[in-house]
């Protein structure tokens, strides 16, 4: 690990065996892991021995769902629609009060034994007390929250966002917990303007998965995500003490279209009454689909008939 200033090395330097450079590929290969798409630890958040930012505004419920994911992974219990095994979590907690963390992770039914919290107040070397801890509890989801706030206290300023090298050498140090120990979800602030994250490209560029929630203060929140593999666009709503997977907008599309293409000239009386949905969502999608082309009214501007249309037709 980058050593901040501590004296300690590598057990691999301290070894008098030479050690060989490189592996063969079919050395690596020897893992059968390694063909394998990544294990998803807390669904559609975090996957084993990758590196996730999940970016919102502030207050815009990054927390409260990491909460809900580190509860769901302590216990077991089903998350955003999927099933999760349980195992330790570590939350590395430096921006919100203890109470207020330790009360949201009671609200979402955790188990308070398979959880540890390395806060601000845990000793003199935070990043040698993370390595402690993860070497101790084996976690199978660490929570960074938030990055901007681990950033400034193990660099002892904050960063500006240009500042490339300082970035660069802050994401290192959680790049390589990430490859060690468990699936990482670390929370960072977004830009008001476009919802993007902020600060420097160096965040982005040494994380596997980008995650960006919208949505502000609304329901449902919408997550938009890129990575080194495939990552689908979803929709949580949280209901009560729970949050709830909802189908996406593509989805809501493909499933209406189907609809039309198994029942030809339907009214909108009859794809509303066959879709379930809202009505005024069913009248959104649709008229969606009139102007993309995708759907034709084949009957009168006031008693419409809808048929599908191929494309190229």
């Amino acid at each position: 690990m980058l050593s901040w200033g501590s004296t300690s090395l590598p057990e691999a330097c301290l070894s008098d065996e030479p050690k060989k450079p490189f592996k063969w590929l079919s050395e690596i290969l020897e893992d059968p892991e390694m063909l394998e798409p990544p294990k998803s630890i807390a669904p559609k958040l975090a996957w084993k021995g990758r590196l996730t930012l999940l970016a919102a505004r502030e207050k815009g419920g990054k927390s409260t769902l990491a909460g809900a994911a580190a509860a769901a992974v302590s216990v077991g219990a089903p998350f955003l629609g999927e099933r999760t095994d349980a195992g330790n979590v570590l939350v590395i907690s430096l921006e919100e009060s203890i109470a207020d963390f330790a009360q949201r992770l009671v609200r979402f039914g955790c188990d308070p034994t398979k959880i540890a919290v390395v806060d601000k107040s845990s000793g003199i070397n935070l990043v040698q007390d993370i390595w402690a801890t993860a070497e101790e509890i084996k976690p199978s989801l660490i929570i960074w929250d938030t990055l901007g706030a681990f950033a400034e206290h193990i660099s002892g300023k904050t960063l500006d966002p240009g500042d490339g090298q300082g970035w660069t050498r802050v994401m290192m140090e959680i790049v390589e917990v990430a490859r060690a120990y468990g699936a990482n979800l670390l929370l960072h602030h977004s830009r008001r303007s476009d919802g993007q994250y902020r600060d420097s490209s160096a965040i982005g560029a040494n994380v596997d998965v980008i995650l960006e929630m919208h949505g502000e203060g609304q329901e449902p929140r919408v997550i938009k995500g890129k990575g080194r593999f495939e990552i689908n666009e979803i929709r949580i709503k949280l209901e009560g003490d729970e949050f709830r997977l909802l189908e996406t907008e593509k989805e809501f599309k493909e499933r209406v279209l189907t609809f039309v293409k198994k029942n030809p000239k339907c009214s909108f009386r009859e794809l509303r009454d066959g879709v379930s949905g809202r009505s005024e969502d069913i009248q959104k999608v649709r008229d969606t689909l009139l102007a993309s082309g995708l759907l034709a009214n084949v009957g009168t501007p006031t008693n419409h008939s809808y048929m599908a249309v191929k494309h190229g037709s």
